[in-house]
């Protein structure tokens, strides 16, 4: 009875409510963040084919996983539609699912500036157009040669004495 009376407190503390996710339902899966990039949810839907306790088995296409109802956020019903009808090609590559290293690959593109599919080989890139095109994304401080440099300090006459630290100033030495 102790420990029911303290799960109600922590609940209630906590503000956890009951799961609304039932059979037939859209949800949002959550997904691992490999960079600053990833979403938090999957953005591609899964249906929920059965409920078994706190987990959920969800489909999408062929493939079929059980996962806590934790991980999935429901997806309200008028959304679905619009997702709906921007997706209808269904010509999916790969299943929402990707492996690290599909994602490594796209991270890698997309700091190359490149797509998936190769529309800009790197190959095709010369060094040139490569330095101009990241002196054009990433801004770049000023900086200016020291006075002590300026002031004909570069002469060659002057490089015996700038070798010993004199710089052209006279000294008096005693005996």
């Amino acid at each position: 009875m102790e420990k029911y009376k303290l799960k109600l407190r922590t609940d209630h503390k906590n503000r956890a409510k009951p799961t609304q996710i039932m059979t037939g339902d859209k949800v949002l899966l959550k997904q691992h963040k490999h960079d600053k990039l990833t979403t938090r949810y999957d953005p591609k839907p899964w249906e929920v084919k059965e409920r078994k306790g706190d987990s959920a088995i969800i489909q999408r296409g062929e493939k079929r996983i059980l996962r806590s109802t934790s991980q999935m956020k429901m997806i309200p019903e008028g959304t679905i539609s619009r997702w709906i009808e921007e997706d209808e090609d269904g010509d999916d590559p790969y299943d929402g699912h990707l492996s690290h290293s599909q994602r490594s690959g796209e991270h890698e593109n997309r700091q190359r500036g490149t797509s998936g599919e190769g529309e800009i080989q790197q190959g095709e890139r010369d060094e040139g157009n490569e330095e101009e095109a990241l002196a054009t994304r990433r801004p770049r401080r000023t900086t200016r040669r020291p006075l002590r440099s300026q002031d004909g300090a570069d002469d060659s006459e002057n490089d015996e004495e700038g070798a010993t630290g004199d710089s052209g100033h006279e000294t008096i030495r005693q005996n």
